[in-house]
């Protein structure tokens, strides 16, 4: 079976999570805008729709990525304060 030459992937979840992110650099946390979120991730805001049911949630769940990211990183650091960066 051929596949359909209109058949687009789902974007991952951190091309959408950069979206989100991006969105809210240009516009707030508040008025992030799912239009502009789903043509960043190159999809249509019913999949956005489908995968959280509130622009809130999408919100929060794009946060906590980012934190848990950031996280990662500063505890990743190697450094002669590394002791301060556990503690923050």
């Amino acid at each position: 079976m051929r596949p359909r030459s209109s058949y687009k992937a789902p974007p991952s979840l951190s091309l959408v999570y950069s979206a989100v992110l991006q969105s809210m650099a240009e516009h707030g946390p508040r008025k992030m805008n799912l239009a502009l979120v789903a043509r960043l991730a190159e999809t249509d805001r019913q999949l956005l729709y489908r995968n959280w049911p509130d622009r809130s949630v999408l919100v929060r769940e794009c946060a906590d990525n980012e934190l848990q990211r950031v996280l990662f990183v500063a505890g990743n650091l190697r450094s002669e304060r590394e002791g301060l960066c556990r503690v923050a």
